[in-house]
């Protein structure tokens, strides 16, 4: 089980450095950390307060309410990454050159 979770979490990292060059390896790995980035400062707060909300809720005893919040948490995830996935991959581009210069 660990060679499978170790093979599906680095298996990546693991192709790419058997098949691409030294270039392309940063490149990979730059991108990677800026799509983390990105999306850790996004969805960690939606996290933090949801997690807060929870257990506020739960507290209370108040099934029906903990299930709505519940729902529009997840609603609004979906939708912040149907965002991502439909606009954001077309100005990938113009970010990087923002972030890391033009080469």
């Amino acid at each position: 089980q660990g060679v499978f979770k170790h093979a599906l979490t680095e298996g990546d990292k693991i192709v790419l450095s058997a098949i691409a060059d030294g270039y392309d390896q940063g490149v990979y790995a730059m991108t990677c950390s800026y799509g983390g980035l990105a999306s850790r400062m996004l969805l960690q707060p939606l996290e933090e307060n949801g997690r807060l909300l929870f257990a506020h809720l739960k507290n209370k005893d108040n099934k029906n309410e903990l299930q709505v919040c519940y729902i529009v948490l997840i609603k609004s995830v979906l939708y912040i990454g149907l965002i991502f996935v439909c606009i954001a991959s077309n100005y990938t581009e113009i970010l990087l050159r923002v972030l890391a210069g033009s080469r």
